[in-house]
């Protein structure tokens, strides 16, 4: 039976890589949980309309140096400021003592860049409808 919901949210694995502190030259995959939400047709259309238009400042010709970077930085924020909207809680993340560390530290956390990557990759594979991962 489908349930429609306005305003989904759901609980999605996000997978950062790190380098190994205890093996040099090694990655490992650490994992926590988002809850996510998903837009409104609306939102989503409005977003991306949004972004079409960063990503037209830049494709200009002949900007100078402090054009292209600003341009860069305005995409960025807008990446940045769409992630902080769509995640709405997390779980499974301590700090080195075990203990749970509170939602209110995620603009922090999500300022590094394996833990941005890796929430984008999640969102991602969350929202692509690939029908395999639903075990036919």
């Amino acid at each position: 039976m489908f349930v429609f919901s306005q305003n989904l949210t759901f609980w999605w694995p996000v997978k950062p890589i790190e380098p190994d502190p205890d093996q040099p030259g090694k990655l490992i995959e650490r994992e926590f949980e988002a809850q996510f939400e998903l837009p409104t047709p609306d939102e989503a259309d409005a977003d991306r309309k949004n972004r079409a238009k960063l990503l037209e400042a830049l494709l200009k010709q002949d900007m100078s140096d402090d054009e292209y970077q600003k341009a860069q930085d305005d995409l960025r924020a807008f990446d940045d400021a769409l992630a902080l909207r769509r995640i709405k809680n997390w779980r499974n993340i301590v700090d080195q003592n075990g203990e749970p560390l509170p939602f209110s530290l995620f603009p922090k956390i999500f300022a590094y860049a394996h833990v941005k990557a890796a929430i984008d990759r999640a969102y991602g594979e969350a929202i692509s409808e690939d029908k395999a991962r639903l075990g036919n």
